[in-house]
């Protein structure tokens, strides 16, 4: 019974062995030199180094975190907002509110600027284009 498991065995590894997804080099290509031993031997020493210098980095950091919370409230953050809109800015409106849901337009106002684009040749084209295919739905399905 015991024979059978290590033939069983011996089968396995023979067959293992002959697994391979890469070609082994035959021994007559193969040339070796002092150097490249020595230098596969340091490329291991430092890999192994590094790998250690990690780990130990990783099990040995301690973080330590302190916040300071701001005191001085005099002061106001600007924020700037940039945002283009098709529309006159007397028909815009805009409800700023703060964290705590309160209006922010107690401590200051929202500044409106009307702002005009110059469109390159092709993009006046392509304007002109939309215009006229625009009035042209316009004529042909009037509104009700």
């Amino acid at each position: 019974m015991e024979s059978e498991k290590v033939s069983v065995k011996v089968r396995y590894r023979v067959r293992l062995k002959k697994l391979d997804i890469f070609p082994k080099v035959e021994d007559t290509f193969k040339e070796t030199s002092s150097l490249g031993g020595t230098l596969s031997i340091l490329s291991c020493l430092i890999i192994l180094w590094l790998i250690y210098s990690e780990i130990n980095y990783f099990l040995n950091s301690r973080f330590v975190f302190s916040f300071s919370p701001d005191i001085n409230c005099d002061e106001k953050l600007k924020i700037n907002v940039d945002i283009t809109v098709a529309m006159t800015c007397r028909n815009l409106d805009a409800d700023i509110l703060d964290s705590t849901n309160q209006n922010a337009f107690k401590f200051g106002s929202l500044e409106e600027e009307d702002t005009w684009f110059e469109l390159s040749p092709n993009q006046k084209i392509h304007f002109e284009n939309k215009r006229h295919f625009n009035s042209y739905l316009r004529e042909e399905y009037p509104r009700q």
